[in-house]
């Protein structure tokens, strides 16, 4: 119908609008402007899905870790550079990987005999969240 009408005012040079053509894009309209407004009341993520680089500091240099976010969840958190000893750092790594997973945040305890790795690896999972999160 709609089209029928604007193929009607070529002819006539007068846009022709009735009244159902009216309520009709201004129902769409409204439909479109309410579900922009939705979906932004209803995006309470705090962070952007994504692959994030975070950097550390340990005893032998720069940690870099790949930290994967997917719908506002800490998914996977893989070593990308390290220099740092293996028995510490793997130690570290692993349990706090679990527990960082567990809680979903970087609040966790450093590990005994590995504490200047953990505290890398929870630096580095942090800088990676900083990036991530939604200003």
């Amino acid at each position: 119908m709609l089209l029928l009408n604007i193929y009607y005012s070529f002819i006539t040079f007068e846009p022709i609008y009735n009244e159902a053509t009216i309520n009709n894009e201004a129902t769409d309209n409204n439909l479109s402007i309410n579900n922009i407004n939705k979906s932004k009341e209803e995006n309470t993520n705090k962070y952007v899905d994504g692959i994030y680089s975070g950097i550390g500091i340990d005893f032998r240099g720069q940690l870099i870790l790949k930290v994967y976010i997917f719908d506002d969840i800490i998914k996977n958190i893989k070593v990308n550079y390290s220099q740092e000893d293996d028995r510490y750092f793997e130690k570290a790594f692993f349990q706090l990987k679990k527990e960082i997973f567990d809680k979903q945040n970087t609040d966790v305890d450093t590990i005994c005999c590995a504490t200047q790795s953990s505290k890398a690896i929870i630096d580095a999972v942090q800088d990676a969240l900083n990036q991530a999160q939604i200003k």
